[in-house]
């Protein structure tokens, strides 16, 4: 039976006349997530263990053809009643599958679970049409159904979150649910306390703090020649809405301090003493990088990094300029060059 609207709330509260859900779509979070929700509301209290749920993967069905009948027809032990969970499904499945719920069977709940199913895909197909198993699309969350999602997340927690501070964070952050579930951790750990009502307040000090861990993680990357690291800070800041202009402000600030000490250095000033003169401060745990750094950029390579980053944001302040695509380009450039020593 195809089921529209919220696949999680539908699986809070699955009809008793189901024997079963077909889960499917690129949503790899939201469905382990509706999984979770089953396998805690399909069982009867105080019953789940280490037998009350039975896995069988793509390749154990391949191995083992009768395995799912097998299963089905069989009790747990401790339990009168168990889930069967069916993972990576394709098409292969639905005749092991009408197998075994044709035969007697020991009421066992089945949850079949699947990637990306096309309308012709005769697993989805034999969903939609079973009458006693819910057939639910697992893709991006939006509306009311994402605001249930992060509200339902922060009550795991034994926390709750206003209306603001989720309209906040939704807007902050979008639909993906992996970073949603992220930050929802770390917003419980950042109020505190027993119970903590999370605001907007708390959205906003964490992600602004977010933030400038991802700008760091930029100028490090750079000056360091990470590629991987410095594509990954730059989708998080484009992902956050956080403007180019203060990426590139950020990257210019660190070359700047590092052309300061070096000036001072060869001035005669000892590079510790050019250091410690700096304001602010260098943080104590990147001390070790910033004279690595030192090392690794002469002057004349600072100033060609800076004259570099200069022109950008000149060209990122023209109308129509595809700021975010430009400065990912340039940036991931310039570390290149970087590790290859040609800058």
């Amino acid at each position: 039976m195809k089921i529209a609207g919220d696949p999680l709330q539908y699986c809070r509260a699955v009809p008793k006349t189901m024997r079963g859900v077909l889960l499917y779509g690129p949503n790899e979070v939201l469905i382990d997530e509706a999984v979770r929700i089953l396998q805690k509301t399909q069982l009867p209290d105080g019953e789940k263990n280490d037998f009350s749920i039975t896995v069988i993967t793509h390749d154990m069905l391949k191995q083992n053809p009768a395995i799912l009948a097998e299963e089905y027809a069989s009790f747990g032990f401790f339990a009168s009643e168990k889930i069967i969970h069916l993972r990576d499904a394709d098409d292969v499945f639905v005749k092991p599958i009408q197998e075994a719920l044709s035969a007697p069977g020991a009421g066992h709940f089945l949850i079949v679970e699947a990637g990306e199913l096309t309308p012709k895909s005769a697993l989805r197909a034999w969903g939609e049409k079973a009458p006693d198993i819910a057939t639910l699309a697992c893709y991006a969350l939006e509306g009311a159904t994402l605001q249930r999602f992060v509200q339902a997340q922060f009550q795991q927690q034994n926390a709750r979150i206003s209306n603001d501070a989720t309209a906040m964070l939704i807007d902050r952050l979008g639909n993906d649910v992996g970073p949603l579930k992220n930050i929802i951790a770390q917003l419980v750990d950042y109020a505190g306390g027993e119970a903590p009502v999370i605001q907007a307040g708390h959205v906003e000090a964490l992600l602004a703090d977010q933030v400038e861990l991802e700008l760091d993680s930029v100028v490090q990357a750079i000056a360091s020649g990470l590629m991987p690291q410095l594509d990954r800070a730059l989708h998080n800041l484009a992902a956050s809405g956080t403007s180019m202009i203060a990426v590139l402000r950020a990257c210019q600030n660190y070359f700047y301090r590092l052309r300061i000490v070096q000036a001072a250095v060869k001035n005669g000033e000892s590079q510790e003493g050019a250091m410690a003169r700096l304001r602010p401060p260098v943080f104590f745990k990147l001390k070790q990088s910033f004279s690595r750094h030192l090392r690794d950029w002469s002057m004349a390579r600072i100033d060609r990094a800076l004259a570099l980053l200069l022109d950008l944001e000149a060209q990122c302040k023209k109308t129509g300029t595809p700021e975010v695509l430009l400065v990912q380009q340039r940036l991931i450039l310039l570390a290149r060059e970087n590790a290859r020593g040609r800058i």
